[in-house]
């Protein structure tokens, strides 16, 4: 009768003898049987692992070592990988390695790759299965050499490349890479990578969203901070009126409540209608207090009463103050130093009274 499977709907018939002769009802042979279950059992494991992943990934953040835990899940979990890498779109669209399996990745994060010069057609939704690899046609010279020594680009026969979404967009690629066969990654394989990006990708959602809280949170606290603070200052400042030491303290309290302060200083208007420095914090008061600059030598802001940044401050300072002033600013004030300027104006009857910077 051979080896079967029989369901509680067959029955075994004799003959007169008593002896076996078949079976009537419904009848299943013993491999699809054992097929389906050994394919429910590769599910449950698999299941199992993103599990796992997922669990042992929620304590990482995306600054950790949480793509280098990802990619190397990845190509244990996925039959027929070899190898991969995970490549990171940066904000002006370029592609750049950020985990590495199989590869070198401190020579690979020298390279920034622009969206056609990748194996992937960015277009497609999906899983893609890539057997015909074409980096000498995308990529050149010394940058397809570090592409071949440290990627392995001339070795690679097949590609599984998988999108790991926020949103509706596409951040990064996870690529899982083989080099032996072109048909390495069965449908199976293909199952599991969309799978694993898509777990991939909700943990990205989940680290966007608590890292944007967390930004919520201590930006509330900041101000909460500075608002306290402001009116222990108005509160001290009503106390003692317009002290002498008014500006340094005004000075440092800005410094410690704004983030980012490193050094400052403020210029007041005089009754000559020319400003002079009042304060100073990690610069040469003394040498600073010589100095005086008409309205037209200052930002604009004197002007537009707003809030200015910039970055070019020596440039900008010297191309206005074109005498023996400027070289005060560069010693006392360490004007080439500064990497960046912040002036508010502080207002008072529609003039500007001081320079906060």
């Amino acid at each position: 009768l051979g080896r079967v499977l029989v369901s509680e709907s067959a029955w075994l018939v004799r003959d007169k003898a008593g002896e076996a002769r078949y079976f009537e009802g419904v009848v299943e042979p013993l491999g699809e049987r054992l097929r389906a279950t050994e394919l429910l059992s590769d599910l449950l494991s698999l299941q199992e692992a993103l599990v796992g992943f997922v669990e042992d990934s929620a304590a990482l953040a995306l600054e950790d070592s949480f793509f280098g835990r990802v990619l190397e899940r990845a190509v244990a979990l996925v039959p027929g990988a070899q190898a991969g890498a995970i490549l990171m779109q940066r904000p002006d669209g370029a592609f750049g390695f950020v985990a590495a399996v199989g590869y070198d990745l401190s020579k690979l994060q020298t390279l920034t790759l622009a969206p056609e010069e990748l194996f992937i057609n960015l277009g497609q939704a999906g899983t893609q299965y890539i057997r015909h690899h074409r980096a000498a046609r995308t990529v050149q010279g010394e940058r397809l050499q570090v592409l071949q020594a440290a990627g392995r680009v001339g070795e690679l026969r097949a590609t599984l490349a998988t999108p790991i979404t926020l949103g509706q967009d596409a951040v990064a690629y996870l690529s899982l890479n083989n080099f032996e066969h072109a048909d390495a990654f069965d449908a199976d394989a293909l199952e599991r990578c969309t799978l694993f990006a898509k777990q991939v990708g909700a943990l990205v959602r989940r680290f966007a969203l608590e890292r944007e809280l967390r930004k919520r949170q201590q930006s509330l606290e900041r101000w909460g901070a500075f608002r306290s603070g402001l009116l222990g200052f108005m509160k001290e400042t009503l106390e003692r009126g317009l002290a002498p030491d008014f500006y340094e303290r005004l000075l440092g309290y800005a410094a410690q409540a704004i983030p980012g302060v490193e050094a400052g200083s403020i210029l007041v208007r005089r009754d000559s209608g020319r400003y002079g420095f009042a304060a100073a914090l990690d610069y040469d008061l003394a040498a600073l207090q010589a100095v005086e600059f008409a309205e037209d030598e200052l930002l604009d802001n004197t002007r537009t009463f707003e809030s200015t940044i910039i970055s070019s401050l020596a440039e900008q300072s010297l191309a206005l103050v074109q005498d023996e002033r400027g070289e005060v600013l560069r010693e006392a004030g360490r004007l080439e130093e500064i990497a960046s300027f912040l002036s508010v104006p502080v207002v008072v009857g529609g003039q500007v009274l001081a320079l906060l910077n």
